[in-house]
């Protein structure tokens, strides 16, 4: 009887021993991801393992191992594999990337502080010791002042039940030493076709690269740095999605209510911020149902300035006067979904159902806020170049809140990619042509032409942001 119980133990420890076996050897190797065969816009196939992050709109948003998103024309797949989600890369293998992209280990500065990737470009290869310490120097100083910006950013989240999520990506900075470069990259690698010189950009975060980039003449105050780092935050954070239709007032006018002094962020969203209240006082060209209404106004030199100060103040008077309704409207938010068309009239309709008030009312309600706020900074001794007596007294006329406009055309309406800070004043900077094949079989993709028209210079963002950055050779 032991002896066949033994005999019994055995053979099911054999068994067990057996089936583990077969579960290492015939249980399929995890994919990298979906593998997508398309054309891009050359006519040339490519090849990408990458999670389908969204499609709509006759598009798909391809989201690799690194953060990145590819833009493809669903006319232009040619393949699709299934297979699990891409793991994403660790820092220490984006950062080697991102210094072989810009030239190589002997050129490019990096520091790596998980999950924060910093990497400076220099004009020229740096070679003296003490000039390459004081550039890894500034990297260090850019990531601690990143850390203090994500604590104060966490406590806005804490306050209004904002609801994000852990880091899957590294965050990553580029600072470009010289102007030019930074200029060459931000018109050969972005969606920034739309009237805004990138003369006129002091930095920006980039929705596809994931990246944010900067110039080094705007990081003596760190001003430019924290405004792009919220912008990186809310996506990574995933309190938003890449590529959904947000609104850019909201955008900007989150990123424009964190202000610092070069070493600590000394102001939140619900403190008055004198630069942009000024931009929208001032403002003769903009209205707010139009930052509400589209995004055109952000995207042309003469008027983002005012754009950005509406911004700031409808976000300023949403956090201090509309709690609620401001975290009602996140969430409404942080549902869209990539790529998804949500048309101007339904934007200026779901913040006034979430608000429970028109954008005409918001206005007048901001202008009689606002006026209070600077008597009280008036009576603290503070400077301020506008008297509050010159404010306003009565919303802007009626006749300029036209509803129902109607649409253009019937090209997709992409979210636009970069959010950027302007400089002050802004700099002309002329345009770069880029030449595209006019060989490529048309009958690949049935979009393809009104992909064309939205990226207007020819770059082609079904591909990864090295390859758009070497074409530049």
């Amino acid at each position: 009887m032991l002896m066949g119980r033994l005999s019994v133990n055995l053979l099911f420890r054999w068994l067990s021993i057996l089936g583990f076996l077969a579960a290492i050897l015939f249980t399929a190797t995890p994919s990298p991801g979906d593998e997508f065969t398309y054309f891009d816009a050359e006519g040339d196939t490519q090849t990408v393992h990458a999670r389908l992050a969204g499609s709509d709109q006759g598009f798909f948003a391809l989201e690799l191992a690194d953060g990145q998103l590819l833009l493809v024309a669903e006319g232009n797949i040619q393949k699709r594999n299934l297979g699990a989600d891409p793991e994403p890369l660790k820092a220490e293998a984006v950062a080697k990337n991102l210094a072989e992209t810009f030239g190589g280990d002997d050129k490019v500065i990096a520091h790596v502080d998980d999950p924060h990737i910093l990497v400076y470009i220099p004009q020229q290869q740096i070679t003296d010791k003490k000039e390459k310490g004081r550039k890894v120097a500034l990297l260090k100083d850019a990531a601690k002042y990143l850390y203090s910006m994500e604590r104060k950013f966490s406590e806005h989240v804490k306050a209004y039940r904002l609801d994000d999520r852990p880091f899957r990506f590294p965050l990553i900075t580029i600072i470009f030493e010289e102007d030019g470069d930074f200029e060459e990259y931000t018109r050969k690698v972005t969606s920034n076709t739309a009237g805004l010189s990138a003369g006129a950009i002091a930095g920006f975060y980039d929705a596809l690269s994931n990246y944010l980039v900067l110039r080094e003449s705007e990081c003596a105050t760190f001003e430019v740095p924290l405004h792009e780092s919220i912008h990186q935050q809310v996506f990574n954070r995933q309190i938003l999605q890449r590529m959904a239709p947000v609104p850019l007032w909201f955008h900007e006018g989150l990123a424009n209510a964190f202000e610092g002094d070069g070493k600590t962020i000394k102001k939140g969203p619900r403190a008055v911020n004198e630069r942009y209240c000024q931009q929208s006082l001032a403002a003769e060209r903009v209205t707010w149902d139009e930052v509400v209404r589209s995004d055109r106004t952000f995207q042309s030199d003469n008027t983002a300035g005012e754009a950005y100060g509406h911004a700031w103040g409808l976000h300023w008077l949403m956090v201090n006067n509309h709690r609620n309704e401001y975290s009602s409207y996140v969430k409404y938010l942080s549902q869209l979904k990539p790529l998804e068309l949500v048309d101007e009239t339904e934007r200026v309709e779901q913040l006034e159902a979430i608000a429970n008030t028109s954008v005409e009312k918001l206005h007048a309600e901001f202008l009689q806020k606002i006026r209070a706020a600077l008597k009280k900074i008036n009576r603290n001794g503070a400077a301020f170049d506008r008297r509050f007596d010159d404010v306003p007294r009565t919303a802007i006329s009626e006749t300029l809140f036209a509803r129902h406009t109607p649409r253009v055309d019937r090209r997709p309406e992409l979210p636009f990619t970069t959010l950027m800070s302007l400089r002050s004043p802004p700099v002309e900077s002329p345009p770069v042509k880029v030449r595209l094949r006019t060989d490529t079989p048309a009958e690949q993709s049935a979009v393809r032409s009104d992909l064309s028209r939205w990226l207007n210079s020819g770059i082609d963002f079904s591909l990864p942001v090295q390859q758009r950055w070497r074409a530049k050779n």
